[in-house]
């Protein structure tokens, strides 16, 4: 959705705009939080439905708020977190907690900073066992040169919670079985939506789940490789704009809908 300087281009909001004019339905699906989609929706415009914390919640816009669209919130148990942060700490790796109403980090964290002034999402420096919402993910962040550390923090985890990097040197800590995927299918069959005639889009290794539970997939050029093997279809190289690209290919393939306009 957003570039690698995480900018909107023109030509993705006036494709996602004219896909909902057509009775498309658009669900951002994102390893952040609702807070952070806000931000997003300030330059995009309203969409539909939201996958956020990377499958821990479902959410539908409804008036310009965000709603529950499915009764589970899956959290992680306070011990798992405090588990994984003791471990983090003793590798020198920078761990948020990820709750609605924003992000805890336990103490400053340049590579956090740096996350939050991008994505705009309120940032707490509570220490880890006095956050007082559920949390809904964890996120473990190293300078690139240290990704073995984070591989290291991954092959520790406890038995009840898994790792999938979005990033290279971003690892996603969530419930064991909570992906994208798993919020997609739950989400279709809630609303008894044919998952065949989804349609996905992304990049990362964490976005793998959700194309292999969606008919139709997706990758952005630069996508990680595994999402590139998983994905039906991948985004040409010289496309100006990936989701805008997506949209355009499939109005005529698969929603018969006119193409959304070329300069907008």
């Amino acid at each position: 959705m957003l570039t690698r300087d995480y900018r909107l281009m023109p030509s993705v909001k006036a494709a996602v705009t004219h896909a909902r004019s057509h009775g498309v339905q658009i669900m951002l699906a994102t390893a952040r939080g609702p807070a952070a989609l806000d931000i997003v929706l300030d330059d995009l415009g309203e969409v539909d439905f939201a996958i956020c914390f990377g499958g821990a919640l479902v959410l539908e816009r409804r008036s310009g708020r965000w709603l529950p669209a499915l009764r589970e919130r899956i959290t992680l148990a306070i011990a798992d977190v405090k588990d994984v942060w003791a471990k983090a700490q003793a590798l020198g790796i920078a761990l948020g907690a990820y709750t609605e109403s924003g992000v805890y980090i336990g103490g400053a964290s340049s590579w956090f900073e740096a996350e939050f002034s991008h994505t705009g999402e309120p940032v707490f420096r509570t220490p880890f066992d006095a956050v007082p919402d559920p949390i809904f993910k964890l996120l473990a962040i190293v300078d690139p040169m240290r990704v073995v550390d984070l591989e290291r923090l991954r092959m520790s985890l406890p038995p009840s919670v898994d790792g999938v990097y979005s990033h290279a040197n971003y690892l996603e800590i969530m419930v064991r079985g909570v992906s994208k995927g798993d919020a997609l299918e739950r989400f279709c069959g809630s609303r008894g939506i044919n998952q065949q005639l989804v349609v996905v889009t992304g990049d990362g290794d964490n976005d793998v789940s959700m194309f292999l539970a969606a008919g139709h997939s997706a990758a952005m050029p630069l996508a990680s490789p595994s999402a590139r093997a998983a994905a039906k279809w991948i985004v040409p190289a010289d496309a100006p704009a990936g989701v805008a690209a997506v949209i355009t290919h499939y109005a005529s393939l698969l929603w018969r809908i006119p193409a959304p306009p070329l300069n907008p």
